[in-house]
């Protein structure tokens, strides 16, 4: 029988790039998405494509059902909303459309830092959706990837016009970092193979907001300047940016946890990537 891989969240960062892996290996792949108008371009690529509420946990299960392999990614809700009890929700739809499915692989993507603990947004909400699917029964890979350099996509585009590349951390604040295309590839491995358990994944150092202000410097030829936001304006600078002041507190909780206890992975799986590779395809993709 043919294998089917099927990817919750196969528009985004990690999962298009999940998807495009496993058609190289010829593999028959359906991504899920929101947005209809990607069909095109995944049919175009080889692949099915369904586009699917992630409340509607009926439909997600007769998506789910053709799935001998799954990968699971909880896409963000939006934090104009409380952001932190939406994914909660999206979490209990995902469980329930799995409800009588046995998956022969399931890998899902979580995060650093994953625990249980309330307002401390993807931290928690990852943590969750980790127990849920172990409950589930079918063999399970999870994920837990450092600080994604995408999270520097909006601050490096603003930064390039403004000549301030804001951050939430003080500048010279080491922390763990991955690239998005790393994780799908590794997903790629370990959705095909007999591994389960937790897996870590980063780059191969860590990098602070001062070095991706050196780095922009060097690539953009510009005087851009590291603009730190003291902690006591972090919710009024996040409530301005359009966050709820419960997704705003959400927020701040992970972000103090970030900064205050350091996470450190047993035995990572190490990206490619460097944070100037990202950074400078980020660019040219802005061209």
């Amino acid at each position: 029988m043919e294998t089917n891989f099927v990817i919750l969240g196969g528009t985004g960062h990690v999962g298009s790039v999940l998807a495009e892996q496993l058609l190289k290996d010829k593999q028959s792949v359906l991504v899920i998405g929101h947005n209809q108008e990607k069909e095109k371009l995944w049919l175009n690529k080889g692949a099915g494509f369904e586009s699917a509420d992630i409340l509607d946990s009926e439909k997600l299960h007769q998506l789910f059902s053709v799935a001998d392999h799954l990968f699971i990614l909880n896409p963000p809700a939006d934090p104009a909303k409380d952001a932190e009890a939406e994914e909660i929700k999206q979490i209990q739809s995902i469980l329930k459309a799995l409800e009588g499915l046995k998956p022969e692989k399931i890998v899902m993507a979580s995060t650093y830092g994953a625990r249980d603990e309330k307002q401390i947004f993807d931290l928690g909400t990852c943590y969750v959706l980790e127990q849920g699917l172990k409950a589930c029964g079918s063999p399970l890979a999870i994920i837990r990837s450092a600080y994604y350099m995408s999270n520097l996509d909006m601050p490096t585009q603003i930064a390039a016009e403004s000549g301030k590349l804001t951050t939430l951390f003080p500048a010279n604040f080491k922390l763990p970092m991955v690239a998005p295309q790393d994780i799908g590839k590794f997903a790629e491995q370990l959705i095909q193979d007999e591994r389960t358990g937790t897996f870590y994944i980063e780059a191969g150092q860590a990098y602070s907001a001062s070095d991706a202000v050196q780095i922009l410097n060097d690539i953009l030829q510009k005087d851009i300047q590291p603009n730190e936001i003291p902690e006591k304006e972090w919710a009024t600078y996040m409530q301005q940016a359009g966050f709820s002041p419960e997704s705003a507190q959400s927020f701040i909780g992970m972000t103090k946890l970030t900064l205050n206890e350091k996470f450190e992975a047993p035995a990572p799986h190490i990206g490619q990537t460097t944070l100037r590779e990202y950074l400078q395809q980020f660019i040219e993709a802005l061209k």
